[in-house]
Parts: C-alpha cells; sequence; structure tokens
C-alpha cells in the first residue's frame, strides 16, 4: 500500500503533507505491519525540520504487530528528529479501541504518553477522547471527531 495524507495545519507545525508506503500481511493469527513515512511541513520553520518542505526531513519505519484484539507498534525515527521511538499498546473490542502511547526519547524532558478510548460509529466516523498523562504538557481531555470519505478508482 502506499498513500498520502495531509491536514490543514496547527499552531505549531503549519501545513503538514505525509507520503507513506508499506506492506502488511498476516501469519495465521498474527498481523505485520512495515511502513516508512515521511512526513513534510511546508513553509513551516518548526524546529525539528532543515527548511520545513524538504521531502526526508523527518521520516519514521514503523512495525506493527497484533495477535487478536491487542497490537503494539513501533516507531523509529530515521530522519530529521532523531534520537526518539514511539510506541503505542492497543487493545479493540467490537466498536471501541484503547491505545496507550509513549514516547523514549534523548531529551527526558520532551517524553510523554497518552491514553486514547475511541467508538467507531461506523465505517466513515469515529469519535476519540485523548489524555496526556504528563503534567508538564498540556493535560486537558481533547476530543476529535474523525470522518473518512473512501476513494474509489
Amino acid at each position: 500500500y502506499a498513500g498520502v495524507w495531509g491536514s490543514s495545519g496547527d499552531d505549531t507545525n503549519g501545513q503538514e503533507v505525509d507520503y507513506y508506503a508499506g506492506f502488511a500481511t498476516e501469519a495465521g493469527p498474527v498481523s505485520i505491519d512495515l511502513s516508512v513515512w515521511n512526513y513534510v511541513y511546508p513553509g513551516s520553520s518548526a524546529g525539528f525540520v532543515d527548511n520545513g518542505d524538504t521531502y526526508g526531513d523527518l521520516s519514521e519505519v514503523i512495525l506493527g504487530l497484533g495477535v487478536g484484539p491487542v497490537s503494539l507498534t513501533i516507531y523509529d525515527n530515521i530522519a530529521g528528529a532523531q534520537g526518539y521511538n514511539y510506541y503505542t499498546l492497543g487493545y479493540d473490542v467490537g466498536s471501541f479501541s484503547f491505545l496507550l502511547g509513549g514516547t523514549e526519547n534523548n531529551n527526558e524532558d520532551a517524553n510523554y504518553a497518552h491514553f486514547d478510548v475511541s467508538y467507531a460509529y461506523n465505517d466513515n466516523l469515529a469519535f476519540t477522547f485523548s489524555q496526556m498523562m504528563d503534567e508538564d504538557n498540556d493535560d486537558d481531555l481533547k476530543f476529535v471527531v474523525s470522518y473518512s470519505l473512501p476513494i474509489s478508482m
């Protein structure tokens, strides 16, 4: 698989465009997903990129493993803001999913963890509550509504 993901931006990094390619398969009850992601922030002067719009400034290799309703994902930064890894542990039950995520960073002050609870109303509409678990970061409960539009060719 391959694709492009984009957002209109935020206060810190501005617009974001992600390019990704990967391979996913199953071996019995085990699912495996290996992908490479590149994050581009057009026109941004964010501190973790050289000039804000160069392919390869911030890239990760992502390995996802799952058995039944349990998943583990490891994000290894290979270009850009090197020196951190991000991990998630997930559990799905019916339309609900639970995710614990956190970083391992060379700068210990930049480490954080979060807990998310999501509900998938259908294949297109989902609701997520996300709570940071670090007193040094914004600890306000976040609420996200996601809507996906399928594109068929």
